[in-house]
């Protein structure tokens, strides 16, 4: 299944290079633009989009966790 969203020429190029752990989660503009993507209103890669969400809930540094309160009530 996450083959398909992965392989969806539609899916957001920065959610495939974090996906790949080409970078870092953190208190800058690239994860930021990456939390906006995340919680856009996209029914087709919600499912796909609220685990990687997650796991950034859980993972996230001191920094980034000030921010993300205002994306999880989106």
């Amino acid at each position: 299944m996450i083959a398909n969203y992965l392989s969806d020429p539609k899916l957001p190029g920065i959610v495939n290079e974090y996906y790949y752990k080409k970078f870092t989660a953190s208190d800058d503009s690239m994860s930021f633009n990456l939390l906006d993507t995340l919680t856009s209103r996209n029914d087709h890669f919600f499912p796909f989009y609220f685990s990687i969400f997650n796991g950034i809930v859980i993972h996230s540094d001191f920094a980034l966790v000030e921010a993300m309160g205002g994306y999880c009530f989106n």
